[in-house]
């Protein structure tokens, strides 16, 4: 099995290597691939560099990040999202010593209309603002969902990196996946074989 190390300093490279890249979002056409763990070290690792670096997590179904993280029972976007706070900040975490990287998890709330919030200007507007403070911004997009879900946030971004397990994964599930994000006009940036211990 490939060290992780040896995998992220690839993803780096790729990033790295288209100019203007700041928002990333991580997608997969099924829920059984940790996602989280590549999301959250890829994020250390920039962080780590001197990178001011946020993680949002619009997985709704579950909150791994605050797990990752340890800030359970912490509001989440989807509570801001759903709030009448126009500040962002109660809602953004701060997760390491040095102060570059931070996390908005998804929240407590699950049971709201995922497409409904995030297709709204407040979303947008945040969007903008955590451009303008973060110099990378990575986006955990909900395992299993495809982009007709997530256009709006989707077009947001500068590119995505597929995480999939080529050996375990429905050859159709990746092709309907891709094709969705083509005929959308997403970039897809790379992709990541996570193969299953």
């Amino acid at each position: 099995m490939v060290d992780i190390r040896i995998s992220l300093r690839k993803i780096v490279s790729n990033i790295e290597s288209i100019d203007g890249l700041q928002a990333v979002g991580f997608i997969s056409p099924n829920r059984d691939l940790n996602q989280v763990t590549l999301v959250a070290n890829l994020a250390s690792l920039y962080a780590k560099q001197g990178n001011k670096v946020i993680i949002i997590d619009l997985d709704p179904e579950r909150d791994d990040f605050a797990n990752a993280f340890d800030v359970k029972g912490q509001k989440g976007i989807f509570d801001y999202l759903d709030s009448d706070d126009e500040d962002y900040h109660d809602y953004v975490r701060n997760v390491d010593v040095n102060g570059c990287l931070s996390v908005l998890t998804s929240g407590p709330k699950n049971n709201l209309t995922l497409s409904g919030l995030l297709s709204e200007n407040k979303f947008s507007k945040l969007f903008g603002d955590l451009i303008d403070a973060y110099e990378y911004i990575f986006v955990n997009i909900q395992p299993g969902s495809y982009p007709k879900e997530n256009i709006s946030v989707l077009k947001m971004i500068d590119g995505i990196l597929l995480n999939l397990d080529l050996g375990n994964a429905k050859k159709k599930s990746i092709h309907r996946l891709i094709k969705q994000l083509k005929a959308n006009d997403i970039p897809i940036v790379g992709y990541v074989n996570i193969k299953r211990g």
